[in-house]
């Protein structure tokens, strides 16, 4: 299959001619790799004046909901950081980034919903195989609820605006847009390695999903349906259903408490439902009808 250029890609390749860095992969990736760093040491740094300097040996406070509230919302550093990288030194647009106006809202709630389909599907068969259980929270703290949303828009909306505007259209300025797909793909994947409980079927899942919303974006034209789908996928599971998401702590803060039993096959153990193989058949599902959709509208072909 050929994978055509679609209208935020052939932007990309021109802004690509005339940014400040002459076309260099491996100085493109340190670049973007660094804009992480420091967000995250800038992170880490508030984190240390916000609860000392060795709340990383306090096992309690990470698995705390006002821990991980803050974390979250502390992702708007790497986030601007990264927009400044983008748009002063590779003259990044932000149509190429897919930062478009136009249908803005539409898309983000399009996200939403296909993330509710996803997640949902997954606990519900859960449910009917007998493996999971659910009780309403009574002890809900809604201000914690409303903040942690606020904290997975702007993590869900950071990842995908580093993995899909900046690695991936950013890729097609040395690669095939089929490779520039799979390449971003991977590192998202890898992005999630050093957390708790991963293992082989959460990282197959995560490049599928990596894959997924690579898809999505290619289909769209615009980081809004993807950052929709991340924020709000990570949110479902995390505040409404009570689950792992990627293997962190569960949260106290949400309206289900579920309990998740069985073969980790099915349930993902600690990881969460991320590693179960429920995920990959909806990671695979989305996929399948991205590719249907993709060569219906042309940008596929033999």
């Amino acid at each position: 299959m050929r994978f055509l250029d679609n209208k935020t890609i052939s932007k990309s390749r021109q802004e690509a001619l005339t940014s400040r860095l002459k076309p260099n992969i491996f100085l493109y990736i340190v670049l973007v790799v660094g804009t992480m760093f420091i967000g995250e040491v800038i992170s880490l740094i508030l984190l240390g004046l916000i609860f000392g300097f060795d709340f990383i040996n306090k096992a309690s406070l990470l698995r705390s909901d006002i821990f991980n509230i803050i974390s979250l919302n502390f992702r708007v550093f790497t986030l601007i950081i990264s927009l400044i990288l983008a748009k002063k030194y590779l003259n990044r647009s932000n149509f190429s980034l897919g930062l478009r106006k136009e249908n803005a809202l539409r898309d983000y709630s399009q996200g939403i919903i296909i993330s509710f389909f996803q997640i949902g599907f997954v606990v519900l068969m859960a449910f009917v195989l007998n493996k999971a259980s659910l009780r309403l929270n009574k002890s809900l703290n809604i201000k914690y609820l409303i903040l942690f949303t606020l904290g997975w828009i702007i993590q869900g909306f950071c990842e995908e605006l580093i993995c899909r505007s900046l690695f991936m259209n950013g890729f097609t300025a040395f690669f095939s847009v089929k490779s520039s797909i799979l390449f971003n793909a991977l590192i998202f994947a890898a992005l999630h390695i050093g957390n708790d409980s991963v293992n082989l079927i959460a990282l197959i899942n995560l490049f599928l999903s990596g894959l997924a919303y690579s898809l999505l974006f290619y289909l769209k034209d615009s980081i809004w349906i993807v950052a929709g789908a991340h924020s709000f996928w990570n949110m479902i599971q995390g505040n409404i259903f009570g689950i792992s998401v990627s293997g962190s702590p569960i949260i106290k803060a949400s309206i289900f408490r579920t309990s998740l039993l069985g073969s980790d096959l099915i349930t993902g153990g600690s990881f969460g439902i991320e590693a179960s193989l429920l995920c990959t058949i909806v990671e695979v599902s989305l996929i399948i009808t991205s590719l249907f959709l993709l060569k219906k509208k042309g940008l596929i072909k033999k």
